[in-house]
């Protein structure tokens, strides 16, 4: 089972007590509390992301916000070494799904429908550049489902 909570809660009392003048440890600290907050929906501010010397998260962050697989997946590639090198790509890796949610959850706002045809999600897919089949669509969408991301089921 996933245990952000207790990760975040444990890293955030590493960050109180660290002190001040130990920039190198609370940088690393925060590297790995960035990947458990954002698993939990909790974005960091662009400004704590600069602080900390943490900029290849910035497009990560911007692509959860606004739904942008294709910038996620860019962001990972980009900086899979950095991620790596850090310990975190795995935990970074698993938030492509929020991604998807987000996006979905946008184009459900802008149709103000509760019916969703696959079709209409595959199309934003595409403009941003995401080629995905709609077996792997139905896939997704099942997986965001089971985790709870979002409510709904799927009907044939």
């Amino acid at each position: 089972e996933d245990r952000y909570r207790e990760a975040d809660a444990c890293l955030s009392a590493a960050l109180r007590d660290c002190h001040p003048d130990h920039a190198a440890n609370r940088r690393r600290i925060v590297m790995n509390l960035v990947p458990a907050r954002l698993q939990r929906g909790r974005l960091p501010s662009l400004a704590l992301l600069e602080r900390y010397r943490l900029q290849p998260y910035v497009p990560i962050v911007t692509a959860m916000r606004t739904g942008n697989v294709a910038q996620f997946q860019a962001c990972m590639r980009e900086h899979r070494a950095f991620f790596i090198a850090s310990g975190v790509y795995l935990l970074l890796e698993r938030l492509e799904l929020i991604v998807y949610r987000s996006l979905f959850r946008r184009v459900f706002v802008a149709t103000g429908n509760t019916q969703l045809k696959l079709e209409a999600l595959s199309g934003p897919l595409r403009t941003l550049g995401v080629t995905v089949d709609l077996d792997e669509l139905e896939c997704l969408l099942a997986n965001l489902i089971h985790r709870r991301l979002i409510k709904g089921y799927i009907s044939h």
